[in-house]
């Protein structure tokens, strides 16, 4: 994952007109393309959707992420 700084200035290249070829120099074209039509933001798509589920069992097991990860895999 980038840093937010990083993320920003790859926004603001585009915005200037460089190509992401340009951008990607020591990246993937393909993360700088994720980034870019994201508008920065690179969510996992497998939790699209879960967010509130996985908010409440984080919070509810302190933010063991293992459990939380278990209990979404098998549930109860």
């Amino acid at each position: 994952m980038l840093e937010p700084e990083e993320v920003s200035a790859m926004l603001r290249l585009k915005e200037l007109g460089w190509g992401t070829r340009r951008i990607a120099r020591g990246l993937s074209r393909n993360t700088v393309r994720g980034y870019i039509a994201t508008g920065g933001s690179r969510s996992h798509k497998r939790l699209y959707g879960e967010q509130v589920w996985l908010k409440e069992r984080l919070i509810r097991h302190r933010g063991n992420a293992d459990v939380s990860w278990q209990l979404r895999r098998d549930p109860p």
